[in-house]
Parts: structure tokens; C-alpha cells; sequence
């Protein structure tokens, strides 16, 4: 007993996951309709006349075979008028059905490149509204393949089944009726026939969709591969390694795989397209048998013969049609289903209390703050209580891995601590907008980002609401020491950087004294600079440290820095150790000290003495 209660619960999840799956054809009819009502109200319009065009046909064909026997039956010379209108009308169907699915594609082509960069878009605005924290989880992009996925192969497709879907329900109704008047059991015989032998095909796409949902993330992996080999990015180091075979290795190991996967459900697929369409021709041979017979007593005429045995054809063709489209719908529906699943994931806050446009008055705080990492296997920092004044120099030190960058993307709220909270201006930062308080905030990360733009755009995206203005744009250059630089460059300000698309390529220092620049050149209360000068010589990191006084003035400032020298400027050095702050106090106090902070320096300048 107890065993079919589970298999009955297990068939009644197996119900409501496909009604649920079913539910989001509602959301995609609704998107689709929103974006164009016109064209799909026409393509629902076309959508009905097509189902009833095969009717008129068979009629028509009916009609025309017996006033064609008729005619030895008229007098020499009479006109065949009945002939030429049914011939007519025979042909009109015809044509009726190719405009009709001409018209129909064109409208359907039309309905996709119309709703195609809007869909693109919400996926691309979607995934600018995720946090940072859950770029972390490699779960998020397995969903984002899949959701493009479904956007590039199932999204419009499944639209133009559901129409013809619903085109071949309204034929096979009306061919039903048709066929129910020579005998009840053709259509009964066919149905369940069709049925049988189509549904046959069901399971299969489950199984295909469940092996690409299992190898999405191999899939990453492939991708990985191939970029690996084949860009710019990593071309010296693979040569210089000799990494070619060993990719390739990895490369073929992989692909053979997942080939080895797909031919198994292809060559499944081939057996049960065999048993399909065999039974499919039993059923058709059982029911021309019994209109044969029929024919054979009398019943017939020789018009509604050709119109029966042309009706049980198109009905057979329209039922395995009708099942093949919900069939091909409701697996189509996993990656359609996948697709709103993306836009639904939960998003960072966007409302909240706004903060006042002035400086800072009364610092940021952090109340017991603590922060692992998904599936991390501990925290990275615990219980860090700190205050940092309006206007005060801070300098976070600590080993690899102390959890300094960590911090500072707490403090700009790109991550959310996992317990503890911050509070800026005297307000917890989850009830702030997020977005008014990094207006009032500007970094230049460690592993900042180079955008192939021109310099102009590279530095003015620090504040894109004023990326025109050149004059700021060349201040911020000048105080990131960038200036002299970009004024050997061909097209001065206005030179597209970047060899991937023909520009000029920079070095890693001169790179980030733009992403420097890019950082100066937002008026923020709130300067974070994570290693903003390791990529320069000694000289040009002095000068940048110079020009860092003037434009630090007034501002509250973070930076982070392995070269210990440079905390003489800060008021503060926060040291970071075995998760959490060590020790805090000036470069003089904190070399008294004797603690870790003294450590670190004393082995760093032996090197100087």
C-alpha cells in the first residue's frame, strides 16, 4: 500500500510540475502581446482561418469529384458550371492556405525582431539589478546560459507552435465532425492511433531537456576552453608554457563527453521516431480498410470517397502535428520556464531612505560585522566593530586573504554583511537607497576593469552623468599623473584604447592611472583606492601619492596598500589579521606597538636598509 501511495504521489508532482510549467506560456503570450497587440491580434485572425481552410478544401474536393462523375450523366454541349465553381473553390483553398502561411510567417518574423532586443534587454537589465554577492554563486550563471538559451532557440518558436497548435485544433474539430457522418469509429480509430504512438515522443524531450540542464555547467567549461586558446588575453603565457596540448587534451576529453551524451539520446530518438511513425501507418491502414469496406457496399459516393480518404489523411497528419507542437510547447516551456526564473531571482534593494546630497557628518560605522563568502567553508572576517570620522585618512593593511577588499565592497554595500550591520550617516545601509549612497562614493579597485573605449569614455564613466565634460575629465587625468601620457597618444583624449577592436594598447601602469582618473574624476564624499599604484615605478607611485593629498582634501578616505611606507599619510592604520582588526592606531603608535603591523614593516624595509 504504502509503495503505490508513493508512486500516486509521485504521479500527482509529475501533474502539477507540468501545469505549473504550462502557467508560464500565460507570462510569454502576455510579454509578446504587450510588445506588439497589432500583429498579434492579426496572427490570431490568420490563426482561425487557417484551421478552417482545410475543411473548405476537402469540401470543395468532395464536391468537385461528383459533379465530374455527374458530367456523362448531362446532355452533349451543356455548360459544367458546377464543375468550374467547385474547381474553383478548390483552388482558392489552396491558395487561401499559401497566403495564409506566408502572411502568417511574415507577421511571426516580424512579432521577433521586434520583441527580440527588448527581451535581450530585460535579461541584460536583470542582471544589472542582481547584487554583487550572488555573482559569487556559480549557480547564477548556469541560469543566465539557460535563460539565453531559451531566448535564442525556444522563446519565439514556442509562440509559433502554440498558433499552430491551436490552428490544428480547430481543423481536427471540424474534420471530426466531418468524419463522424460516413462512421463514429474512423475518427475514434485514428485518435487513439495518433495518440499512442505520438505521446511515445513526450518522454524523449524530457530526457533532452534534463541532459542539457546537466550539462550547462560543462558547457561553461567547453566555453572556457575555447576562449582559453583562442584569446588575446592569454596567448603569451600558453606559449610560453607550451599549454597548447594540454588544453586541447582537456579540450577534447570534455567535447567527446558531451558528444557521446547527445548521440545517445539522438540514437534513442531515431528508435522511437521508427515506432512512431510505424504505428502511426497501422492506424491509417485500419481505418482506409473500413472505408474501403464501405465503399464496397454502397455507401459512398465516389466524392465523398476522395473527400473521406483526403480527410482521415489530414486528420492523422493534424492530430501527430497537434501532439508533436504541445509536445515540442511543453518542453520548450522548461527553457521558457528557466527564462522567467532569471528575471525572477530577487534583486538589490533599489528603494529606501535616501541620504542628503552634503558631506558626510557622521562617518560610517561597523556594529559587529562578519562575512562568509557562498559556500565558503568559513567567514572571512567576525564581529569587526569600527568607526571611521567624516574627512579621516584610513589605511587598511593586512596579509593576503585578511579580507581587506572584502571590507571595502561591505562599506559601498556591494555585498551585504552575513551578520552585524553598517550604518552610514546614522542609518543602517540596508534601509538606505543604495543607489544615493554610492553616488557619494568613488573606487578604483585592484583588479580594476578596462573597457575598450576612448580614454575620454574610460575616465568620464566615473560619473556618467557628466561624461562630456572634458574640462573635469582632464583634471582627474592630470591628478592620476595620465595626462602627459595621453597626450602622446595619437588622438589624444578622443584615442579608442584596446587592440581587440584596432586600438592602442596601453601598459598595466598606464592603465591604471586612468582607472585612477576614472576614480578622481567623481565629486564623492567617500575615496577608496585598493592598490591604486601597484602596477607603477617608485616614481610615479610618489607622485600619485602627492597629488592623492590635494585630492583627498576634505574627502573621507580608504586605501589599501602592501607597501607600508605609504600609511605614514593615513590618520589611521587598520590592521586586519586572523578575521578581524588586529590593531589600529597611527604608523608611530603602531610601531611602539611591537605587534603585527611593526612586523610587516620591519620585513619589508630590510630590503631598503
Amino acid at each position: 500500500m504504502m509503495g503505490d501511495e508513493k508512486k500516486d504521489n509521485k504521479q500527482t508532482n509529475k501533474w502539477r510540475l507540468i501545469f505549473n510549467r504550462w502557467v508560464y506560456l500565460v507570462r510569454l503570450f502576455s510579454l509578446i502581446s504587450s510588445n506588439s497587440p497589432k500583429n498579434m491580434l492579426l496572427i490570431m485572425i490568420i490563426t482561425i482561418l487557417t484551421g478552417l481552410i482545410p475543411l473548405l478544401s476537402i469540401f470543395s474536393l468532395q464536391q468537385l469529384v461528383n459533379s465530374i462523375t455527374l458530367l456523362g450523366e448531362q446532355l452533349e454541349g451543356s455548360f459544367p458550371l458546377g464543375v468550374i465553381l467547385w474547381m474553383s473553390l478548390f483552388i482558392i483553398a489552396f491558395l487561401l492556405q499559401s497566403g495564409a502561411n506566408i502572411y502568417g510567417g511574415m507577421i511571426r518574423d516580424n512579432i521577433q525582431e521586434r520583441i527580440k532586443a527588448d527581451i535581450q534587454r530585460l535579461i541584460i537589465d536583470k542582471t544589472r539589478r542582481l547584487s554583487l554577492a550572488q555573482f559569487e554563486d556559480p549557480e547564477l550563471y548556469n541560469q543566465l546560459q539557460r535563460a539565453n538559451q531559451g531566448l535564442e532557440g525556444r522563446l519565439f518558436s514556442t509562440i509559433a507552435f502554440l498558433f499552430q497548435a491551436i490552428s490544428g485544433v480547430i481543423t481536427l474539430s471540424s474534420l471530426l465532425i466531418f468524419l463522424l457522418f460516413i462512421h463514429w469509429a474512423i475518427p475514434f480509430v485514428l485518435l487513439i492511433g495518433s495518440v499512442t504512438f505520438s505521446i511515445i515522443r513526450v518522454r524523449l524531450f524530457i530526457e533532452r531537456y534534463m541532459l542539457h540542464r546537466k550539462q550547462t555547467t560543462e558547457m561553461r567549461k567547453l566555453s572556457y576552453l575555447e576562449r582559453l586558446m583562442t584569446a588575446r588575453e592569454a596567448a603569451r603565457e600558453i606559449r610560453l608554457y607550451g599549454l597548447s596540448r594540454y588544453l586541447r587534451y582537456n579540450w577534447n576529453k570534455l567535447n567527446d563527453k558531451l558528444k557521446k551524451e547527445r548521440l545517445t539520446i539522438a540514437r534513442r530518438e531515431s528508435r522511437l521516431e521508427f515506432i512512431s511513425s510505424g504505428g502511426n501507418t497501422m492506424s491509417f491502414a485500419v481505418v482506409l480498410t473500413g472505408i474501403v469496406y464501405l465503399a464496397t457496399l454502397g455507401l459512398l459516393s465516389v466524392g465523398q470517397y476522395a473527400a473521406f480518404i483526403r480527410a482521415v489523411l489530414q486528420f492523422q497528419i493534424d492530430l501527430t502535428n497537434l501532439f508533436w507542437d504541445l509536445a515540442l510547447i511543453n518542453n520548450d516551456l522548461r527553457y521558457i520556464k528557466d527564462f522567467f526564473d532569471y528575471l525572477d531571482l530577487s534583486e538589490e534593494k533599489a528603494d529606501g531612505i535616501s541620504l542628503p546630497e552634503s558631506q558626510l557628518t557622521v562617518g560610517i560605522k561597523c556594529e559587529q560585522v562578519s562575512f562568509t563568502y557562498p559556500d565558503s567553508s568559513g567567514p572571512v572576517f567576525s564581529h569587526i566593530d569600527l568607526h571611521i570620522e567624516p574627512g579621516e585618512r584610513i589605511a587598511l593593511v593586512g596579509d593576503n586573504g585578511a579580507g581587506k577588499t572584502t571590507l571595502i565592497k561591505l562599506l559601498l554595500g556591494l555585498y551585504e554583511p552575513t551578520a552585524g550591520k553598517i550604518i552610514v550617516e546614522g542609518t543602517d545601509l540596508k534601509k538606505v537607497n543604495i543607489a544615493s549612497w554610492r553616488k557619494k562614493c568613488t573606487a578604483i579597485f585592484q583588479d580594476f576593469h578596462k573597457y575598450f573605449l576612448s580614454v575620454k569614455d574610460n575616465i568620464g564613466i566615473g560619473q556618467i552623468d557628466k561624461i562630456d565634460d572634458i574640462e573635469k575629465i582632464i583634471k582627474a587625468a592630470k591628478s592620476s599623473g595620465a595626462d602627459e601620457m595621453i597626450s602622446e597618444l595619437p588622438a589624444g583624449y578622443d584615442t579608442f584604447l584596446g587592440k581587440e577592436f584596432g586600438g592602442e594598447e596601453l601598459s598595466q601602469g598606464q592603465w591604471q592611472k586612468v582607472a585612477i582618473a576614472r576614480a578622481y574624476v567623481r565629486d564623492a564624499d567617500l575615496l577608496i583606492l585598493d592598490e591604486p599604484t601597484a602596477a607603477l615605478d617608485p616614481q610615479a607611485e610618489v607622485d600619485i601619492y602627492k597629488q592623492f593629498q590635494e585630492v583627498a582634501v576634505d574627502k573621507t578616505t580608504i586605501f589599501i596598500s602592501h607597501r607600508l611606507g605609504i600609511c605614514r599619510l593615513a590618520d589611521r592604520i587598520i590592521v586586519l589579521n586572523n578575521g578581524g582588526i588586529a590593531e589600529q592606531g597611527t604608523h608611530e603608535q603602531l610601531m611602539k606597538k611591537g605587534g603585527h603591523y611593526a612586523g610587516m614593516f620591519k620585513l619589508q624595509s630590510q630590503w631598503y636598509a
